[in-house]
């Protein structure tokens, strides 16, 4: 395949999967036209959908093809060059060197006809920085191995001498690192508990109700009004037993949207080490193939929540800069391992040893969590309690609840300092240890609120290049000396690991 010489289209199956698309939005903008015309008005519902038809055909189909076949893209041994834009032309430079990482999606319609999406991501975007859609399977497989050659190829001397070896001895798949079956992917969704899908029904079915005109009145005129008393009456009744039930549905229905998205996600998990790469494969429905320099990861991340830690289940993430900004402190690297299987993995990222023991934070954080608890729920407790329901204030039951939350996220809170390493662990719910190598540090940060300072302690933040936001290893509540004696030991540490 030479690329240099010409440039290159798209696949031309990229025209039909575009209108099949568009379908969907075109039926759907009949049905909410016409849901508001009544039967007597077929007349009008016809020209409705007519006129509707003829837009689309004289305007949306012609825009299809324009942009179809005003793309094009050409990979130089400096740069990707992608030329798009109908009525506003775009050229777009990407050099290689750039690129950080090429992924291959393959959806299930896509995949039908043999296709793939290729997306390219760099350090400077908060997305595909250029997304070539659609290609032949195979024609993304080479669109891939050409831009990691000429990448490697493109680095500066220093580190091109590097990466030849690695270029040289490019296989396929590279070494299997971790392989999921079926049965644990079940697991990893099976500990995945989320009310985020429950939210997305409830407001699909809300937004069918608008369209489709049912209103409740409908609802009792169809039962009966005689027969939707009598329920309302019964309802009453047993309205303590409706609601357990109603609570337990919803959690049972959340745990099964857990299972089936991450089944859909994550089906036949694949992680290769490739060269100096991570290449991650999975999906079900989507198949994705994307990988994650070494070089890019700043630190790893070990995750877990009390379900999994009971039964001796964690998950790898890592924290990654180069590719997808929006996404930095948390890439997935194993959805679910044994901790002896996620060691042996993150070896051949960077080898850690997990500590024995942690420092604990001063007692004051239990205090602290505490009082922050006690004013979150009085904030919703006493408004309501004293202008709408004033059984609210039975809801301070939950203060010996919240006592023994707080008492944990004090135990559970504490860090370590290897030879090379930081550890840093914090949750309760969710809970994280993070694992810093020393030459990933970017700034030592020491914050103290008001109320920190009366009290003489103080928050350590170690910044990485690749934390996203709220998610640094923060040492909350340490002694304010102690504080600054950690600065200086991690301060020692980074000098010692860049030292020549």
């Amino acid at each position: 395949m030479n690329m240099q010489s010409e440039r290159q289209r798209l696949h031309a199956l990229t025209l039909v999967l575009r209108v099949l698309r568009s379908i969907p939005a075109l039926a759907l903008a009949i049905f909410s036209a016409t849901a508001s015309v009544s039967d007597s008005q077929q007349r009008l519902q016809l020209l409705v959908i007519v006129g509707l038809w003829v837009s689309y055909g004289a305007v949306a189909l012609p825009l299809i093809v324009a942009h179809y076949m005003r793309f094009s893209y050409r990979i130089t041994d400096r740069e990707i060059i992608i030329r798009s834009g109908v009525f506003r032309r775009r050229k777009r430079n990407i050099p290689l060197e750039r690129v950080q990482n090429v992924a291959i999606e393959r959806r299930l319609l896509p995949r039908l006809f043999g296709l793939s999406s290729v997306k390219l991501m760099t350090a400077g975007s908060n997305e595909a920085e250029g997304v070539l859609e659609y290609t032949s399977h195979t024609e993304a497989q080479n669109i891939r191995d050409v831009v990691r050659r000429r990448s490697e190829q493109a680095l500066p001397a220093a580190e091109g001498a590097a990466a030849e070896p690695a270029a040289a001895s490019m296989a396929p798949k590279g070494n299997l690192l971790v392989a999921m079956s079926l049965r644990r992917v079940f697991l990893s969704g099976a500990f995945r508990f989320s009310l985020i899908y429950i939210a997305i029904i409830i407001s699909g079915l809300a937004y069918v109700q608008q369209l489709s005109g049912i209103s409740e009145q409908d609802v009792i005129d169809w039962i009966g009004s005689a027969k939707a008393e009598e329920l309302a009456s019964a309802a009453q009744r047993v309205g303590w037993i409706i609601a357990l039930a109603t609570i337990l549905a919803t959690c049972v229905l959340a745990w099964v949207t857990g299972v089936v998205v991450t089944i859909t996600r994550f089906y036949n998990f694949k992680l290769h080490l490739l060269a100096d790469k991570l290449i991650r494969s999975h999906g079900l429905l989507t198949l994705q193939e994307a990988n994650i320099p070494l070089k890019r990861i700043q630190a790893l991340v070990l995750r877990s929540n009390p379900l999994m830690r009971a039964f001796q289940w964690f998950r790898l993430e890592l924290q990654t800069i180069g590719y997808d900004v929006s996404k930095r402190g948390g890439r997935m690297a194993v959805p679910l391992g044994r901790l002896s299987e996620l060691t042996e993995t993150g070896a051949h990222i960077r080898s850690f040893t997990l500590p024995d023991s942690f420092v604990r934070v001063s007692s004051v954080h239990f205090r602290r969590t505490f009082v922050r608890y006690m004013l979150a729920l009085s904030l919703v407790l006493v408004p309501v309690g004293a202008f709408i329901w004033n059984w609210a204030f039975w809801g301070y039951v939950v203060v010996p609840l919240l006592g023994c939350l707080a008492w944990l996220q004090y135990r559970n809170h504490g860090y370590a300092i290897g030879e090379d390493m930081l550890y840093v662990r914090r949750g309760v719910i969710q809970q994280y240890l993070w694992i810093v190598p020393f030459e990933r540090f970017q700034a030592f940060v020491i914050n103290g609120t008001l109320f920190q300072r009366r009290l003489g302690v103080r928050t350590v933040s170690v910044d990485t290049a690749g934390g996203g936001y709220l998610r640094y290893p923060h040492i909350v509540d340490v002694p304010e000396a102690t504080a600054h004696e950690l600065v200086a030991a991690l301060y020692d540490g980074l000098r010692r690991s860049v030292a020549p």
